[in-house]
């Protein structure tokens, strides 16, 4: 997909002589990579840092889209579009996720996001999951699914939960996706999705 970059004035652009490299840490939304999901380059095929759940089996059946063309700020956002023709032989959670970067154990933080749904049967999501060093035990799982229902078709809503990073805790991935085949021939999008730490007590 070709994207037409619309650089925010926030953003810090530093040009070198062969590059044009661009950092959207901004203060306290450092936690994540892209998280407006803006294009850094019209030769990505995806923003930086998130990476698409696929299953080649049922490949054919479903579409990761970076989108130019539908947002809720800016141009651009991710979006997961499942065939109708999808099969349901199994359950799927198709997928966007990234790595939460700068984390800190024991701190609790906010996650928000914006989502627009298409003919969902079953509610979108967003979620938190704590793994340990071997990546085999979930420490914490968070999920938007507790308190929105976002289903059905509807315009830009937010939403969040709230989270604790444990002891023991080696990485924190973050999901936004929907799953077949209960939302066959449905579709959702996803913009700024952003982390923010939370300041206890003696913060």
């Amino acid at each position: 997909m070709t994207a037409i970059r619309k650089f925010a004035p926030a953003l810090l652009i530093l040009l070198t002589a062969s590059s044009l490299i661009i950092s959207d840490v901004q203060g306290e939304e450092s936690f994540i990579q892209s998280s407006g999901f803006e294009s850094l380059s019209q030769l990505q095929k995806s923003p930086k840092g998130w990476f698409k759940t696929v299953i080649k089996k049922y490949s054919d059946y479903v579409d990761f889209i970076w989108d130019n063309e539908t947002a809720y700020r800016d141009s651009m956002s991710i979006s997961i579009r499942i065939d109708k023709n999808h099969p349901d032989e199994r359950n799927v959670a198709y997928n966007w996720y990234t790595d939460l970067m700068n984390w800190e154990v024991g701190k609790d933080y906010e996650l928000s996001c914006w989502v627009k749904g298409k003919e969902l049967k079953d509610t979108a999501w967003i979620c938190i999951q704590c793994w340990d060093e071997n990546m085999t035990k979930m420490l914490n799982f968070s999920t938007t699914q507790k308190d929105y229902k976002l289903d059905g078709s509807f315009d830009w809503k937010q939403a969040g939960t709230v989270f604790n990073i444990p002891l023991k805790t080696h990485k924190v991935v973050v999901r936004a996706g929907i799953g077949a085949p209960k939302n066959n021939g449905g579709q959702v999008w996803f913009d700024e999705l952003h982390i923010r730490k939370l300041k206890g007590k003696s913060e």
